[in-house]
């Protein structure tokens, strides 16, 4: 956090889960942001415009997500946002709760498309191609159970009723799909990689796993490798 004056009376601090750095001298807050990698950049624009120019040119070059503060708006302010495509921005006064909330869900959301990512990167390694109906279906199965591990304990009451319900379809379509794109995985992948991935929870003489047993080896696999 970038700011014109001490009104915190700190250097860094923990703040639900985020660790938070305080600068109070732009030249300062240039030479963090070039050091060091942080996700984002809250400014509170009470510097000069060269100034701030300056900050926002080298987030951008950094890939520093930034959020501003102004208290007041004006043309010229908005076109420095529009230079530097600062999605982010709070029209003062804004309390600092208010700031870390907006932070938390910045972060929350990075580390869904992260996960997302992550989980789409292991479906076509082993083998599903994202043209299957059940391809959608395991990754968002992936997606709710890393965040709720009780979906992994209810596949069949909880897990297929919400992805039915989402999607608009039956519980027995999408357990009959998941289904379908895991034996397209376990008929076109390496079947030495596929046990191997399983780590002997399935036997090489059955034909393939199942759902379950296929949902959450991806999880722990996810959560092994983090994101």
């Amino acid at each position: 956090m970038a700011q014109s004056n001490h009104i915190f009376h700190l250097d860094r601090c923990i703040y639900r889960g985020m660790e938070l750095h305080f600068v109070f001298d732009s030249l300062e807050c240039i030479h963090k942001l070039k050091k060091n990698h942080y996700d984002a950049l809250v400014v509170q624009m009470e510097f000069d415009q060269r100034c701030v120019s300056e900050i926002l040119k080298t987030a951008s070059e950094e890939n520093v997500s930034v959020f501003c503060i102004f208290e007041q708006m004006n043309n010229e302010m908005m076109e420095l946002l529009f230079s530097y495509q600062v999605k982010y921005y709070f029209l003062g006064p804004v309390s600092f709760q208010e700031i870390c909330n907006k932070l938390c869900e910045m972060k929350g959301q990075k580390e869904k498309f992260n996960l997302s990512k992550k989980s789409a990167e292991l479906l076509h390694t082993l083998g599903i191609p994202n043209s299957v109906q059940g391809y959608s279906y395991i990754l968002d199965s992936i997606i709710s159970c890393y965040y709720q591990e009780e979906y992994l304990k209810g596949i069949t009451k909880r897990l297929y009723p919400m992805l039915a319900s989402e999607h608009k379809t039956t519980p027995c379509a999408v357990e009959k799909s998941i289904r379908h794109a895991i034996e397209m995985a376990f008929s076109r992948s390496d079947q030495t990689f596929l046990y191997d991935f399983f780590k002997g929870t399935i036997r090489s003489d059955k034909a393939k796993a199942t759902n379950s047993q296929f949902i959450s080896m991806c999880v722990e696999y996810i959560r092994t490798e983090g994101l």
